[in-house]
């Protein structure tokens, strides 16, 4: 069991995919809400992670040998199979979770299943796999939440997407997460929730820092996205500008001055102890030109 496990995660870092942090999980289930008789699908499986938290029935599918095995035995109906070529009539469910690896790009043979699928819906097949792994998934289910690469919200390749996203009003909520820990990479990520029941065109803009603790939210508007050129940016958060002391910055210089003139004037006295300089210098006429030159700028 234990060399499986390994088997599969290896299967998955080769892929570049990695164990999905459970704040992160815990954030998807919070934004499906009550999955209570629900049927879940993984696009992405791996061994299940993500499925492990629902108590109904779990499908999925997964590419990986190793993977599906553990997916198996973690009670996921899964088939092993390329997603993005997998036929998938017959795969039934409600609500989809995933975490579809990063901007990797389609091979010929996805690239021309893509082509023959979605040509007349979209003008463009763009060969970036994030969205087809959300656009496929999300055809047959009702909701679908989905942690992806944060480059899907501003990426020029991307603009078909979200055109998709927002002007059929899917696009419920969007998380920005900065640094989450995937095993020993850190990694910037996005979390979208998809609803195709919204009752409104109302948006959730979110954004966490590395602690999963929220900075700011804020509603957008269908219309506002449009009016934005379909740009998905994360809530703007203000910089705090550092309140300066005057007083204490003016009493830093004073003594730095002080300093350095405390330092002029033991050099000029080693000059006239040490070397016998400075024969017509006496104390009075240091103190008469000191004074003449604190009035002049003072």
């Amino acid at each position: 069991m234990t060399n499986e496990i390994f088997s599969a995660l290896n299967d998955k870092r080769n892929r570049q995919e990695y164990l999905t942090p459970s704040e992160l999980i815990d954030v998807c289930y919070d934004l499906l809400g009550d999955t209570t008789g629900k049927v879940l699908f993984d696009c992405a499986t791996g061994s299940g992670q993500l499925l492990f938290k629902h108590n109904g029935v779990k499908k999925g599918c997964e590419i990986g040998e190793n993977g599906y095995k553990m997916a198996l035995k973690n009670n996921v109906d899964c088939v092993l199979h390329d997603y993005i070529t997998l036929d998938d009539t017959n795969i039934q469910y409600d609500y989809v979770i995933a975490n579809p690896p990063f901007s990797i790009r389609a091979n010929e043979e996805q690239y021309n299943y893509l082509q023959s699928r979605y040509c007349f819906q979209f003008q463009k097949i763009n060969k970036i796999l994030d969205q087809w792994f959300v656009i496929k998934s999300f055809e047959k289910a009702t909701k679908g939440v989905y942690i992806l690469f944060p480059g899907l919200c501003y990426r020029q390749q991307e603009d078909l997407f979200r055109r998709y996203l927002i002007n059929n009003n899917y696009l419920s909520s969007i998380y920005w997460f900065d640094s989450c820990l995937f095993e020993d990479k850190k990694v910037n990520v996005i979390v979208i929730l998809l609803d195709k029941n919204k009752p409104n065109n109302n948006i959730m803009f979110r954004k966490y820092d590395d602690k999963y603790k929220l900075v700011k939210e804020e509603a957008r508007t269908t219309e506002d996205i449009k009016k934005a050129d379909y740009k998905l940016e994360p809530p703007h958060i203000e910089q705090k500008k550092e309140q300066i002391d005057i007083d204490a910055v003016e009493d830093a210089l004073y003594l730095e001055f002080l300093k350095g003139l405390q330092n002029d004037i033991s050099n000029f006295l080693f000059v006239k102890e040490t070397l016998g300089g400075y024969k017509h210098f006496t104390k009075e006429r240091f103190k008469t030109d000191l004074m003449r030159i604190v009035d002049k700028i003072v």
